[in-house]
């Protein structure tokens, strides 16, 4: 019983492409996003004819793979990618070393010359053999097609593996080298021996061996979740914090801080790009502005715990990790993908469960919030409170407005990515704690500002729901050329609120910004005299430019149902600079 369409049973290569892509979609693989190229004939069109898979043509391919990686993290499930040879494949660098340091599962299909064409002035031919290095979790290269049947168990097998390999024990990149003969023509086969191998590799029996896996959040020994339990909630004083969130668990992370906060009665420390700062009906001790309060020299000093417990990465403020690097607090860190996290050496506790199997272990009894959580939590409400009143008044665009307005108009629930630089920072300093459910993603792996309207589409291709990017200048114009997406087959909806503050305005925070004879400008501000409104309308986007705060809550709490919008404003990176600090001074002093 044949099950493949004619143009890939034509012969051994395409037969070999359809056989992968069976092997894949039953392993689990439901998407795969493929670049044009023509030695990635065979595979292209075994994943693309495959009724069970559906496919995603993406011209280039750097932004191939980060609308993977984007793809990949809202549907918590591996996605693959298939290219050409040669530079081709180095395009895909960047979004795997991201995919494998937030634990993103991606399948990486290159297509490959034969072996003798290394070395040797082939065309397109570059040495492919572990051509990302150790950044892929598992690397194989798989065997040249021919008409043997153990060859093609060896494919199946192989392909299985990686799948299973991209989801456990922790998500992330595999990466399979995959060559053709050359040149690769779909031209039909007719031998006696290739006819008995169709026979016995395009059947149902070849793949009944194969069952489907899926990445799952909870991981770890529930014994040693216990352990932790019990050691934590032996401390007098004690917080959590919770970043942005590696790998998956997403769906349950609100409930299971929740239920661990909740059984030790401590305070929550939530980063504006961590999942669950909409949910702060479910976690009573929690605290959004905590590098706010740590910016008071008698917080400082007096907010000092005894342990730390760390769920996901670190939060972002500087001031915040200097507090606890400073503190000397035991140090607990949640982290079940076997990788070291501690950046500042503290010796931390590297506690291998997931954050939901330590929450399946907690006392089902919960306690009210400590002495030492309420005061967390007068300080953030009075800070709130300012944050508030400030930008209440403030009429100006000025940048760090954006997170709070966000915070209030945009749609509950709404997937949403936030840039890395300045964006990142303004949403934990002025994100409100709010009971929205907003589902928040970023690139927080490597902290790279490339990629991120690529991956921003393929959030919003996954979530099919109406999204919302926060990007800078900057970020924009790096990634401009994955607005060719728009009109390249995307079905969800995108739209990308902009700020262009004069480039690089978080250069203008470091502490290079104050040596003298350093060309700032130059080098790190780097302002850009490009036309972002235009460059949106060639690629077919609609363009908003708002004047006024009241017009930019209207884009945003009505997102539009399909299509990319760009929501466009300028401002003004110099006075917002100073704008902000006297601000936070304001804030600060109001704690004393």
């Amino acid at each position: 019983m044949q099950q493949f369409p004619d143009l890939i049973t034509a012969n051994t290569e395409t037969l070999w492409g359809g056989v992968l892509a069976e092997s894949l979609r039953r392993a689990g693989l439901r998407r795969v996003v493929i670049s044009p190229g023509s030695s990635s004939t065979p595979l292209a069109l075994g994943f693309y004819l495959n009724k069970g898979l559906k496919a995603h043509v993406v011209l280039d391919e750097r932004g191939a793979a980060f609308f993977a990686l984007g793809l990949a993290k809202a549907l918590e499930e591996p996605v693959g990618l298939i290219c050409t040879s040669g530079t081709a494949a180095a395009n895909y660098f960047p979004a795997l070393v991201e995919a494998r340091m937030s634990g993103v599962p991606l399948i990486i299909l290159t297509v490959d010359r034969p072996s003798e064409m290394r070395y040797a002035g082939g065309e397109q031919v570059i040495d492919q053999q572990r051509l990302y290095g150790h950044m892929p979790v598992w690397y194989r290269e798989l065997p040249l097609p021919r008409s043997e049947e153990k060859l093609f168990r060896v494919l199946r097998d192989q392909a299985v593996y990686a799948h299973e390999r991209a989801c456990f024990p922790f998500p992330g990149p595999v990466h399979l080298n995959v060559p053709f003969p050359y040149p690769v023509v779909p031209q039909p086969e007719r031998s006696d021996g290739y006819k008995k191998l169709l026979v016995k590799v395009a059947d149902e029996g070849f793949f009944a061996s194969i069952t489907a896996i899926r990445p799952s959040g909870v991981t770890g020994d529930g014994m040693v979740a216990k352990a932790l339990f019990e050691k934590l909630r032996g401390y007098k004083t004690g917080c959590i914090t919770v970043g942005a969130q590696q790998g998956f668990g997403r769906a349950t992370l609100a409930d299971d801080v929740a239920a661990i906060a909740q059984s030790l009665g401590w305070p929550v420390l939530v980063d504006g790009i961590a999942p669950i700062r909409g949910e702060k009906g479910k976690i009573p001790g929690m605290v959004a502005h905590y590098d706010i309060i740590l910016r008071n020299a008698a917080c400082y000093q007096q907010l000092r715990p005894e342990a730390v417990l760390h769920i996901g990465r670190l939060p972002t403020s500087k001031t915040l990790r200097s507090w606890l690097e400073e503190g000397q607090a035991d140090a607990f860190h949640v982290e079940p993908t076997g990788e070291f996290v501690d950046p500042y050496f503290r010796g931390i506790s590297h506690v291998r469960v997931s954050p939901h199997l330590l929450a399946g272990v907690v006392s089902e009894e919960k306690k009210a919030l400590s002495v030492y959580a309420k005061r967390w939590k007068a300080l953030d409400e009075k800070v709130a409170a300012g944050v508030n009143a400030a930008f209440i008044k403030e009429e100006s665009l000025f940048e760090s407005k954006i997170p709070w307005v966000l915070s209030q108009a945009l749609p509950a629930e709404a997937p949403w990515f936030v840039s890395t630089s300045m964006a990142i920072r303004e949403c934990e300093a002025f994100m409100l704690a709010t009971e929205k459910r907003f589902n928040v993603f970023c690139n927080r792996g490597a902290n790279g500002l490339d990629g991120l309207i690529a991956t921003s589409y393929g959030m919003a291709e996954g979530a099919q729901k109406p999204s919302l990017l926060l990007i800078g200048d900057l970020g924009f114009l790096h990634d401009q050329g994955a607005l060719l997406l728009n009109q390249n087959g995307f079905s969800g909806s995108l739209t990308i609120l902009c700020v262009d503050n004069d480039g690089g305005t978080i250069f203008r925070y470091l502490g290079i910004a104050t040596c003298e004879g350093v060309p700032l400008e130059k080098l790190w501000l780097t302002p850009q005299v490009a036309d972002i409104p235009a460059l949106g309308r060639a690629h077919g986007v609609e363009v908003i430019c708002p004047e006024t705060w009241e017009a930019v809550e209207a884009a945003i709490k009505v997102l539009p149902e399909a299509g990319t919008r760009l929501i466009y404003f300028k401002t003004n990176g110099a006075n917002d600079f100073d704008k902000r600090k006297a601000l936070i001074k304001e804030l600060v002093d109001s704690l004393a």
